[in-house]
């Protein structure tokens, strides 16, 4: 299992929706884990709780791209995370140690 890390960029500047390169990196960084969660359970997905201010991660879930799905989301380990790297990384722990 490749190393799990997060990236938090320093230089946090975007303009216009274009993002500097640190902060593209972060960016990509955060896609990349968010991939791999799914690539350990396609149903996986990473939702913000605006109130909150926090993301949790939740199984049988993305019902838009697959209608075959059956019954609510699930949640994965019920703990808010302030950031979604830490958040996607805790899924892809959980999901890649079930199988």
């Amino acid at each position: 299992m490749k190393e799990l890390t997060t990236y938090r960029a320093r230089d946090r500047r975007v303009y216009c929706g274009v993002p500097c390169s640190d902060m593209a990196r972060e960016w990509a960084h955060t896609k990349a884990l968010d991939q791999r969660m799914r690539e350990a359970d396609c149903t996986a997905r990473c939702t913000y709780f605006p109130t909150e201010g926090k993301y949790m991660t939740f199984v049988n879930s993305g019902l838009l791209e697959n209608p075959d799905l059956k019954g609510p989301p699930i949640i994965l380990t019920g703990n808010f995370h302030v950031s979604k790297q830490d958040a996607l990384i805790e899924a892809i722990k959980v999901l890649e140690s079930q199988g």
